[in-house]
Order: structure tokens, then C-alpha cells, then sequence
């Protein structure tokens, strides 16, 4: 992981078919692009769910954690 990109862990509705719960995040703070951890597909995937709010909020989170 390099230094513009971070993992991290919040609560948000990240798919359609969930409400708000806890799920890993990656964060690329070089573009501000955030995925979220698909526990179905194994992998990271877009969060299409994700609203603006909660993505702001997951890129500050994370910009204050990679200081």
C-alpha cells in the first residue's frame, strides 16, 4: 500500500441490499476514489450505494488517519 492509498474500517451503507453496518474501506487519496470490501466476490468493488456524505466522511477519516 503506498502512501496515497489506505484501508480503513467505518460504518456506512456501502450495497443496496444492507443497511448501515461496519466494512473495510480502501481510500486512494490521490484521486479521493473509494471501494469497499465485497466479502461475496473476495475482492474490493465500487460502493454504488455509497452516498456523497458518507464517502466525504470515509475520505477525511482517512486523510486523518494517514497524517
Amino acid at each position: 500500500m503506498s502512501n496515497a492509498t489506505i484501508e480503513i474500517t467505518a460504518r456506512a451503507k456501502a450495497f443496496s441490499s444492507e443497511g448501515v453496518r461496519e466494512h473495510k474501506f480502501y481510500v486512494d487519496l490521490s484521486n479521493n476514489s473509494v471501494m469497499v470490501w465485497d466479502s461475496v466476490a473476495g475482492h474490493y468493488t465500487n460502493c454504488n450505494s455509497l452516498s456523497e456524505s458518507a464517502k466525504k466522511r470515509i475520505i477525511k477519516l482517512a486523510k486523518e488517519l494517514a497524517e
